[in-house]
């Protein structure tokens, strides 16, 4: 079974100054949370060089702030040749770990091995996997892990946003639709010992916005910007010394 991940809110949103060589018009497709729509350069196909760039200049609210991020993940690209950037105060420094001369991949996450502190990054890109077309990015995430839960069982149950209705054919028939927008899930951890319990109650405190990742390594595309929604409650089995917790959560 896999382990859950919960990680920071995704630093790269709506709060950012985004500055992209081209493809202004898409930009915000980079953290929409649809990684089917992409950004996508405009009459950048050339592979000579460094020339298509995203730069991103971190913000909460109208204040610039630091990030301190770790994990980085892209979704549905076509990149081959691009490296990232953070800024050291004075200039640029490459981000060795993320940095790739013939990426095969359309989706992909680094784990850094130590944590980068900046007010911002810059993405740049050179070629594509298919060669001479538009760069093209599903979702950007930077993130900050906060913990992987390591330890005792799961139950996750998928409970997604549900909508829809009916319409009239032409015919006269009545046609019932449903529309299954976000995630959202009902999540049962038990086997837990107190330390677990003290890390999901301050992540429950916070009263942000995180990052739920289930799976790292067999689905890099589950991947949510979720809230906790329910009261915080655990209960403990006294006789044999472990926690259970409930936890619901549902995209933002």
């Amino acid at each position: 079974m896999a382990n859950p991940f919960f990680l920071s809110q995704n630093y790269i949103k709506a709060d950012d100054t985004i500055t992209v060589s081209s493809g202004n018009a898409t930009k915000a497709r980079l953290y929409d949370q649809n990684k089917t729509l992409q950004w996508q350069s405009v009459g950048e196909t050339s592979e000579s060089g460094y020339n298509t760039s995203i730069e991103i200049v971190f913000y909460e609210g109208l204040i610039a702030t630091n990030r301190i991020f770790d994990t980085l993940v892209l979704q549905n690209i076509n990149l081959k040749q691009f490296k990232l950037q953070w800024w050291n105060g004075s200039s640029y420094v490459d981000i060795s770990e993320f940095s790739f001369t013939a990426n095969a991949l359309t989706t992909m996450r680094v784990k850094l091995t130590s944590a980068v502190t900046t007010s911002k990054i810059k993405l740049l890109m050179q070629s594509t996997i298919t060669a001479n077309q538009e760069k093209k990015i599903g979702q950007f995430w930077c993130l900050k892990e906060t913990f992987e839960l390591t330890e005792g069982r799961h139950n996750h149950i998928r409970a997604d946003y549900k909508d829809g209705g009916n319409y009239r054919l032409a015919s006269g028939t009545l046609e019932t639709f449903t529309l299954f927008k976000k995630y959202a899930a009902n999540i049962d951890f038990e086997l837990l010992t107190l330390a677990s319990i003290v890390l999901f109650k301050a992540l429950y405190d916070t009263d942000e916005n995180f990052t739920f990742y289930l799976n790292y390594s067999d689905d890099l595309d589950a991947i949510y910007n979720v809230v906790w929604v329910n009261t915080f409650n655990y209960d403990e089995d006294t006789l044999r010394g472990y926690f259970k917790l409930s936890m619901t959560i549902e995209e933002q």
